[in-house]
């Protein structure tokens, strides 16, 4: 007797090969989007009208806003004049070439963190990526979709830690401090790196995407070839780029002279109308207030929402256009303007030297990209509520933000060890369930490895 196999040529009888089992699959589970209150009503539409665009609801609804969107921004050649702070290659090269022809954006973003910074840096990444391809998918338009890292933010201080779960607890990796304090992050050197380094390796043990790992290594070693040091907000650029844009996923580096450059009419008008853009935060922060919420950001009554940076566009008192033609200068910082001194600035300030704060920042964006949707952090999600006051001020069009993706991952390890106790994720949902019922079910196997295994499952479901 013989058989065939699948190419069709002729198999001699014999056992049957033991197939081999299939890799343990880390455990992925999709879960509500938390948060401030504010958010929660936003996500389930219970806000008052005008806080927040109307979300389209079906293909026809979100093709009518991407033509919207597209006629609004009439930005023929916006990618041309941003590709130096994007520099895309291969799948992210090519779906942001045709969304540039042929169709929009849609963005999510995160301000650098080490090692690429908590999950939700990279679940952002990824349901920005799902989002593109349900809307391509049932538009027939091109979306490409693309992360806005926002280096221009100055918190050296969160930057520069990140946790990783190792034996015994939570450990805290942290950079060698280099940067002087009020440094943008694309100008923020990053210090000694290998003892964070190295506790990062230990941690991931036999991670199953090693590649990951090289681009960290990679993007957090300094080049000896190059004379501008490894910065926060480099590194930062350089790790999502290396992990992201062979998923399509294109990387905007915010701090770049291209982006200061092409946001720059934007923010003079912000200046120009600081008094109209007040009086309209001022108006909506009350309202949030009487519908019972807390706006997300506090009001500084006596400063505009404009920053004016230091260290760019000049030098000794005239101009040197080397300055502002690439990434944000080592040691660049900036301050915002006083209202009482916006015209001023709104008049002298040279062209890549003002950036917008965090609620200027999405019109910003929505002003140099054809962007449809931004996908949105439970914080961010509320002050879109304030957001939408200021683009009413400049007149300008209200970004719409949509909840980003929310999941808790349990690795195979984790996974495996909660089979063999006969643990399920709601045993470990919080961590008085966990001490009084799931201990106790542990105790059954002794002391000693059990309780060590109890441990480590507590530490990698976040019971630290």
């Amino acid at each position: 007797m013989t058989t065939r196999d699948h190419g069709g040529s002729a198999a001699t009888d014999g056992p049957l090969p033991t197939p081999t089992p299939a890799a343990p699959q880390t455990v992925v589970r999709t879960e509500p989007l938390g948060g401030v209150p504010l958010a929660a009503a936003a996500i389930a539409g219970t806000v008052p009208p005008g806080w927040y665009p109307e979300c389209p609801r079906d293909p026809r609804a979100w093709t009518a806003r991407i033509e919207r969107v597209r006629a609004e921004s009439g930005k023929h050649g916006w990618l041309d004049a941003l590709w130096p702070a994007i520099e895309a290659e291969g799948p992210a090269a090519t779906r942001l070439r045709r969304a540039a022809t042929q169709g929009v954006v849609v963005t999510t973003g995160q301000q650098p963190g080490l090692f690429g910074g908590p999950v939700y840096t990279w679940t952002k990444a990824i349901g920005v990526l799902a989002l593109a391809n349900a809307l391509e998918q049932a538009t027939g338009v091109p979306v490409a979709p693309v992360f806005w890292a926002a280096t221009d933010d100055t918190d050296f201080a969160e930057a520069s830690t990140t946790w990783v779960s190792a034996r015994g607890g939570v450990q805290a990796l942290t950079a060698t401090p280099a940067a002087a304090p009020g440094a943008v992050l694309a100008g923020a050197p990053l210090g000694d790196l290998t003892a964070a380094l190295s506790g990062l390796m230990t941690a991931s043990g036999s991670a199953p995407y090693a590649h990951v790992l090289d681009a960290v290594r990679a993007a957090y070693t300094h080049d000896s070839t190059s004379q501008r040091p490894t910065t926060a907000g480099s590194a930062f650029v350089t790790l999502l780029r290396r992990v992201l844009g062979p998923l399509g996923i294109a990387v905007i580096d915010a701090s770049h002279a291209a982006v200061r450059r092409r946001a720059y009419p934007t923010l003079v008008h912000a200046l120009q109308r600081e008094g109209v853009v007040a009086s309209a935060l001022a108006a909506r922060n009350r309202e949030i207030a009487e519908h019972g919420y807390t706006p997300q950001v506090s009001d500084v009554a006596a400063l505009t929402l404009v920053f004016e940076w230091s260290g760019v566009g000049s030098k000794d008192g005239g101009t040197d256009t080397s300055l502002d033609e690439g990434p944000a200068p080592i040691g660049a910082t900036k301050t915002r303007v006083p209202r009482a001194r916006a015209s001023e600035a709104a008049g002298r300030a040279p062209a890549g030297t003002l950036s917008g704060n965090v609620l200027l920042r999405p019109v910003v964006e929505r002003s140099i990209l054809p962007t449809v949707a931004y996908l949105a952090g439970p914080g961010e999600l509320a002050y879109f509520a304030q957001t939408s006051a200021v683009a009413d001020a400049l007149e300008l069009p209200q970004p719409l933000a949509l909840p980003r993706w929310s999941c808790t991952l349990i690795e195979p390890a984790t996974a495996a060890l909660m089979a063999r106790y006969g643990l399920t994720e709601g045993d470990l949902r919080d961590a008085r369930r966990y001490i009084g019922d799931a201990l106790p079910r542990l105790d059954r196997f002794g002391t000693g490895p059990a309780q060590e295994d109890a441990a480590y499952i507590a530490r990698r479901v976040g019971l630290n």
